[in-house]
């Protein structure tokens, strides 16, 4: 059975750009994504608490 979505629909919501031109970045601005940033995700999942769970009424 085929689904019927109103036309407003895909209108305002569906994609503006009919062709889709990729964002090329150089590669110094590709270098600084991996050389300059303030914590990474093994830091934070490594740590053994968190300072915001000690200000909850559960922590003991």
């Amino acid at each position: 059975m085929p689904n019927v979505v109103p036309r407003e629909l895909l209108v305002d919501f569906g994609p503006k750009e009919v062709v889709r031109v990729p964002n090329i970045i150089g590669l110094d601005e590709f270098d600084r994504l991996f050389t300059q940033f303030e914590h990474t995700a093994w830091r934070l999942e490594t740590r053994r608490r968190y300072a915001s769970d000690e200000l909850t009424d559960t922590y003991d």
